[in-house]
């Protein structure tokens, strides 16, 4: 079992992602810029707007388990000077898009992360039990 970019936007995604900002989630490119680092979005970015200029774009990465759950991941992706979006953090399964929700009074702060957000993915008693003990590891 594998998250994955969700393959389509659906109803479920649509609600999970009203649940946290009030803006349509879009497919991005994720093309790795070679001087990043997996997990280390908000420093990779950082570094490539003071190397080629553009802003950085808080938001949330949409990761899918379809039929089990919805993950929601604090991210940041690089916005170049004409609007256009880029992931250039390495993603797991090397994925050619992912899904963002862009969020940007979502900024990242070293001391206190975001956890990531987990939504049921079905209307299923197996969905939302695994979604409610999942949620229990950010509890303890």
């Amino acid at each position: 079992m594998q998250t994955t970019t969700p393959a389509a936007v659906t109803d479920r995604i649509r609600r999970a992602c009203r649940a946290m900002a009030p803006h349509e989630p879009i497919y991005v490119a994720s093309i790795p810029d070679p001087d990043s680092r997996p997990s280390w979005c908000f420093a990779n970015v950082a570094k490539r707007v003071a190397r080629d200029g553009g802003t950085i774009l808080h938001g949330w990465a949409i990761w899918q388990v379809a039929g089990l759950y919805i993950e929601a991941e604090h991210h940041a992706v690089w916005q170049a000077d004409d609007g256009a979006l880029t992931d250039i953090s390495p993603q797991f399964a090397a994925p050619s898009t992912i899904l963002f929700l862009p969020d940007p009074d979502t900024h990242y702060d070293t001391h206190r992360p975001r956890a990531n957000r987990l939504f049921a993915d079905a209307a299923t008693g197996v969905s939302r039990d695994f979604v409610r003990l999942a949620q229990l590891r950010t509890v303890i």
